[in-house]
């Protein structure tokens, strides 16, 4: 229904303009007129409520809004919150809330064509790794380019072998970047995003329960060390949860994080653990080990990871690196067997960071 400019301006797609009452409780958004799918059936409100229930229903950003009531008025949908709720065109750009047509769906409710609405029509899927598309007929301006293929390379070596052979790719390794640029048949473009590598800790764990041994933990990480031999951009070590990109969230004012190797060996030792076999800390005959699960498909966190477990080592912490599927950190986080992990959060399924920490 909406999408935002590189500059965060928030623009209307399916719906071409909205307005909110005053007590900030009732939206009202308008169809774009003469809009079709590609199958040439027009779009109307009644399926754009169908996109934002089915975005409520599989997604987690929508699901942090406080809807109440959605109806459809002739070409306007009206949505009512609970309570205000400024941010809502921003996470009606959600990926969830794509709109389809009726014909997409069968009998039992279940996506098994897509007929959605844009300048590109998908004409054929190869399982979860490409997509091809053309120009749609539908489209007004018929864009420049009238074909692609979109390809899912989970491997950050192939999207560097794929940007040599003349495929825009994106998120390359900047060991990767530079051997591209070096071959002249290539040209790479950096770009600050606001995203930050977080490492989360079970806290409900014996071992992290202690606010002492976390802090401990965050001083023995080098972050500008690793920020300047991994990521080669010295300037991107965190300070705090958001980046200075989002100017609007971060606080320059907040003291910066420290790596203090002596002051962690203080902290531990107040919570109790004490050198003991192999270098290993210890407390109540349990050792200081814990598992960090590390989703591959980002290039640079593995070798993050392998700088954390290299520098909480001379702490006396033994830190097991697993690597595996994004999809390991929630499935560890339910089935109960999550110790930590690192991650790469961006800030962008909606264009406002809110819509990223809500469902966190």
């Amino acid at each position: 229904m909406v999408s935002a400019e590189p500059d965060g301006k928030l623009v209307g797609l399916a719906a071409s303009d909205w307005t909110v009452s005053d007590d900030r409780l009732t939206w009202r958004f308008t169809v774009r007129a003469g809009l079709r799918f590609h199958d040439g059936t027009p779009v109307t409100a009644v399926d754009l409520i169908a996109a934002v229930e089915r975005g409520r229903a599989g997604g987690e950003t929508l699901r942090a809004v406080p809807i109440t009531h959605m109806a459809a008025e002739g070409d306007t949908i009206v949505i009512r919150t609970a309570t205000p709720f400024a941010p809502l065109p921003a996470f009606l750009s959600d990926s969830t809330a794509i709109v389809l047509a009726p014909a997409s769906f069968g009998p039992d409710g279940k996506a098994r064509a897509w007929i959605g609405i844009g300048p590109y029509r998908m004409t054929a899927q190869d399982g979860d790794r490409t997509i091809d598309v053309i120009a749609s007929d539908t489209a007004a301006p018929r864009p420049n380019i009238t074909r692609a293929r979109y390809i899912a390379a989970p491997q950050g070596e192939t999207r560097a072998a794929m940007a040599e052979a003349g495929d825009l790719a994106y998120t390359l390794l900047p060991a990767a970047a530079a051997r591209i640029t070096a071959s002249g048949r290539a040209t790479v473009i950096s770009m600050t995003i606001p995203r930050a590598r977080v490492m989360p800790l079970n806290v409900g764990l014996p071992i992290f329960a202690d606010v002492r041994v976390r802090q401990a933990i965050s001083l023995g990480i080098d972050r500008a060390g690793i920020a300047t031999a991994i990521l080669r951009h010295p300037g991107s070590a965190a300070t705090q949860l958001l980046p200075p990109i989002l100017a609007d969230w971060h606080n320059p004012a907040l003291p910066p994080l420290s790596y203090d190797l002596a002051r962690a060996r203080t902290l531990l030792a107040e919570a109790g653990w004490a050198p003991g076999a192999g270098g290993v800390l210890h407390k109540d005959g349990v050792p200081f080990r814990f598992t960090l699960l590390v989703p591959a498909i980002r290039p640079e966190l593995p070798p993050m990871a392998a700088a954390i477990q290299a520098q909480l080592k001379p702490l006396g912490i033994e830190v097991e690196i697993r690597t595996g599927p994004s999809s390991g950190v929630p499935q560890a986080h339910r089935d109960g067997t999550f110790q930590a992990g690192l991650i790469g959060r961006t800030y962008v399924n909606v264009p406002d960071p809110i819509g990223t920490i809500l469902p966190d």
